[in-house]
């Protein structure tokens, strides 16, 4: 209704069954006990909704973005190797950040197994590397070879195989 456009807050005031009774004194002793406990039961209310309006915090979202960066940085670091150091400080920020997300703009869930994601990353990590020394490797040989066109397309491949292997043995 009309509290949602002005304040953002889609519910009603509210009223807890308990809180009703303490502040008509009808349970506990003394009545300003009683309306202190009703008050805080309220804020415990209105936290809870806030926290269920909020969208869920994904750690599989969260690295699925960290994959495509580190993907990113890898495959264009030869082709402007200045961005390097401004997109690793981002990152750098970005995961320090992390925590403020998770505590104040998503909902919190309840923590799951990690193995997933470890599994993935160090496998992710290592296809990249692999990946990666084959890329630079192909662009070194391209680049700075005025000669590479009038070589017979085996021999290229076999130097840049033979290159990428080297390369990512060390």
């Amino acid at each position: 209704g009309i509290s949602y456009l002005i304040c953002g807050w889609p519910f009603e005031r509210l009223r807890s069954l308990l809180a009703i009774e303490c502040r008509s004194g009808r349970i506990g002793e003394a009545r300003e006990q009683n309306e202190e406990f009703a008050e805080s039961w309220e804020v415990v209310l209105r936290r809870s909704l806030e926290q269920g309006m909020l969208r869920p915090f994904d750690s599989q979202e969260e690295l699925l973005e960290l994959k495509l960066n580190l993907l990113f940085v890898a495959m264009l670091a030869p082709i402007m190797p200045l961005g390097v150091a401004p997109t690793l400080i981002a990152r750098l920020l970005e995961v320090r950040f992390k925590a403020t997300k998770l505590f104040f703009v998503s909902r919190r869930c309840w923590p799951g197994p990690a193995s997933v994601l470890h599994t993935t990353q160090g496998l992710f990590t290592r296809i990249v590397i692999a990946i990666a020394t084959m890329w630079h490797t192909a662009l070194v040989l391209v680049s700075y070879n005025p000669h590479v066109g009038s070589w017979p397309q085996a021999s290229i491949l076999g130097m840049w195989l033979a290159a990428s292997a080297v390369v990512f043995c060390l």
